[in-house]
């Protein structure tokens, strides 16, 4: 069984040596804003290949299992096994994401997407404040960011009334109180965009934001991408130093994340720290598409663990888009049906400020499920670490004539 497997690995390896280097993938770069759609689709030839040379091992790997095999060879002939549904698993998805790429890039016309940049130091169930937007507009794989703006902006821009006619029934009755169901009408309040990230379930809260963005002034958008400070401070070590006026050195994958969660706000002048905050926000993106884009091996390697974290997700207004964003968990979906039908159930904790601060930097949250005879408890701690003083009113103070320090949540 050894020898005939060691054949089969020996064509296999040789199969994947030559594929593998047909495989471009710098050809993924972003040159003069536009990525190549030819070369992306040319990955697709290489990577069936790939994909049948596993197959092959897979069926050589199954043809030399009996019951004769001593255990040492059967253990390790099952974790062969396993490593191979993985990389089966890989390819296909690979495969299944290059079947959309094009269109996703405009090949078929013109793709709009809305990114939020949000911060954990306001919190909100999908993981903090949403406080500035850009919307990237794509066509034949030119990338060009159209608008880029406040959620202020975004709360008074548009016609009036705004309302929500195509939002999740389940979205809209747990957060329709916070100003998206107001009144006899049902109308949609002034300020929208400052709770737009309650929900933790971001599918949902995508479709929320692709109905009202064209009714805050935008345009209709095919998709919508969501990033942290954690996230953009990794974008920040691709493309960076990024010199900010009013940052105390140049930012980089190290600071950026503490500067955008503490640092900045100890800039008096909100006007002056807005810019900030922006400037960030737009630079990193402008290089991104232009001055300085990665290697497309570079940024998978940094952005892996913020999906993984759930810091970047993504969600597209397409079906089959949609699905290959859910198989590679960047679509922030919270269990819904269970598949295996065993009965089994998900519990989320979240946090939502409650006291219009940033002060959920200070916030240490341990939460522990614990399963025994009498039943199942969800124990949280939430400790609150902020000083009384020492920090700006907009980091630690509220609106409610609480003493400074404290959290409202």
């Amino acid at each position: 069984a050894a020898d005939e497997l060691a054949g089969s690995a020996a064509a296999t390896t040789r199969t994947l040596d030559v594929e593998m280097r047909q495989l471009d993938l710098d050809a993924l770069r972003i040159v003069d804003s536009r990525i190549d759609i030819e070369a992306v689709t040319a990955l697709r030839d290489p990577l069936l290949q790939v994909q049948d040379a596993i197959d092959d091992l897979d069926q050589a790997m199954a043809d030399s299992q009996n019951g004769w095999l001593v255990p040492p060879v059967a253990d390790k002939l099952t974790e062969l096994a396993v490593e191979i549904d993985d990389q089966q698993v890989v390819s296909q998805r690979a495969l299944e994401a290059l079947d959309v790429a094009p269109a996703v890039l405009g090949a078929d016309g013109e793709r709009v997407y809305f990114v939020m940049f949000t911060t954990p130091a306001e919190a909100r169930g999908q993981g903090g404040f949403m406080g500035n937007y850009a919307e990237i507009t794509i066509d034949q794989g030119y990338i060009e960011m159209t608008e880029f703006g406040r959620h202020t902006d975004l709360n008074s821009g548009g016609e009036r009334p705004r309302k929500l006619v195509d939002a999740p029934a389940d979205w809209l009755a747990r957060y329709g109180p916070f100003g998206y169901q107001k009144g006899p009408d049902q109308i949609v309040g002034g300020q929208p965009w400052s709770n737009i990230t309650m929900s933790p379930n971001f599918p949902a809260t995508a479709q929320v934001v692709a109905e009202l963005y064209p009714q805050s002034g935008g345009q209709e958008i095919d998709g919508v991408v969501s990033l942290d400070v954690y996230a953009l401070a990794q974008l920040v070590g691709l493309v960076g130093p990024l010199e900010i006026d009013g940052a105390p050195a140049p930012l980089t994958a190290s600071n950026t994340a503490q500067f955008l969660l503490v640092e900045q706000y100890f800039e008096d002048d909100v006007g002056d720290r807005v810019d900030m905050l922006e400037s960030v926000a737009r630079t990193t993106v402008e290089r991104l598409l232009s001055v300085a884009p990665p290697e497309p091996v570079a940024l998978g390697k940094a952005m892996a663990p913020m999906v993984e974290q759930g810091r970047v997700l993504a969600w597209a207004a397409d079906d089959a888009e949609r699905s290959v964003l859910a198989a590679a968990n960047l679509d922030g979906a919270l269990l819904d049906d269970v598949s295996d039908g065993d009965g089994s159930h998900g519990v989320a904790v979240t946090v939502v400020n409650a006291g219009g601060s940033k002060i959920d930097t200070f916030l240490e949250r341990d939460y522990e499920y614990v399963s025994g005879p009498a039943g199942d408890e969800l124990r949280l701690s939430l400790t609150n670490t902020a000083p009384a003083t020492g920090y700006p009113d907009y980091v630690i103070g509220n609106w409610f004539d609480l003493p400074s320090g404290t959290s409202r949540l």
